[in-house]
């Protein structure tokens, strides 16, 4: 082989690899399979939502050669996907690869593959399977052994085949039903995700670094503690009956808040369980504070035995909020 064969084949090579699809094993609400893409410099794992789970605090995910890292669930999507985020541990081979442009010619034309599904253990198991169905959205695979049968787990393996001698990625393996396994295609796969892995810049959706997050939450905590302070001293005037002065007060605290906290009910750097009990109380806080401005707008003088209540309740949600972020 001449020296300009061998660094045509190592280009080759080098040039496929960077590009190709890395499946792992994936331990969270269920265990099964997912398969990696890099964005914007970070690791995140595509996997079925049903694996995942939206209560899943945390995701173990291993990798090709027994890489283990830890993720976070990041968002669920349509078509039964999620996102989860690599947050620490091993680092995986992330690419950022995109569905072959010749995909829809691939398929027609694909009769055999094979679904490659990672282990726990790094390695990676490959069954021989016929593409038995096409639909406009999915794939319906059959092993080519009568003596293999797919299982409990292996929901999020990958579906690949062969074209010109290179290894394609067809799609996501989704559900196993009468000894079929039903694979989301790949072409959308990409329509569903592509707002995620293709943000604006600019975009509120966009995944920042841990240390931003934190950043981010202390923001939020200093804001929660803030308004807490405020709310607490504001409870205390008015015992002392200045009703139409405070009333005037409290509005403007209303006006300055009502959409402050709309917005941050739409918070995307908590985990899954953190964000309920978050929003929870955001939505009490934007309720209350909608009901005080009903009582002012109507009844100011009697702003002090009315609104006091209403106040108090305020305070309690803001004061858990609070609990609740400074134990993020």
């Amino acid at each position: 082989m001449s020296k300009k064969t061998i660094i045509a084949y190592i280009v080759t090579v080098l040039s496929f690899n960077c590009f190709s699809q890395e499946t792992v094993y994936l331990e969270a609400g269920e265990f099964g399979r997912g398969v990696l893409k890099e964005r914007s410099g970070q690791c995140f794992v595509i996997a079925p939502f049903h694996v995942i789970g939206e209560d899943s605090e945390e995701v173990l995910i291993t990798g090709d050669r027994m890489v283990i890292s830890n993720g976070v669930f990041t968002k669920g999507f349509s078509s039964d996907l999620a996102v989860v985020r690599i947050s620490g541990g091993g680092e995986q081979f992330c690419t950022s690869w995109s569905v072959s442009k010749d995909f829809n010619l691939i398929l027609d034309n694909a009769y055999e593959g094979y679904i490659e599904k990672r282990n726990n253990n790094g390695t990676a198991s490959v069954i021989q399977v016929y593409l038995s169905e096409k639909t406009d959205a999915s794939i319906v695979v059959k092993p080519k052994s009568d003596k293999i049968k797919f299982s409990k787990g292996m929901s999020g393996s990958s579906l690949f085949t062969l074209f010109q001698g290179e290894k394609v990625y067809l799609g996501m393996l989704q559900l196993i039903k009468q000894e079929k396994g039903y694979v989301l295609q790949a072409d959308d796969i990409d329509r569903v995700l592509y707002d995620f892995f293709n943000p604006k810049k600019g975009n509120s959706n966009e995944i920042i670094s841990d240390e931003d997050v934190s950043k981010e939450i202390q923001q939020l905590l200093n804001r929660v503690m803030f308004d807490l302070a405020f709310v607490n001293e504001h409870f205390k005037n008015l015992r002392n009956n200045k009703s139409n002065v405070l009333a005037i007060e409290f509005d403007e605290f209303i006006k300055n808040r009502i959409n402050t906290y709309s917005q941050l009910s739409e918070n995307s750097l908590l985990n899954a369980k953190t964000k309920l009990q978050y929003n929870g109380y955001i939505k009490e806080i934007k309720s209350l504070l909608t009901e005080c401005k009903t009582i002012i707008d109507n009844e100011p003088h009697l702003w002090d035995v009315n609104g006091a209540p209403k106040v108090s309740m305020i305070a309690y949600q803001l004061d858990e909020l609070k609990y609740l972020l400074e134990n993020k």
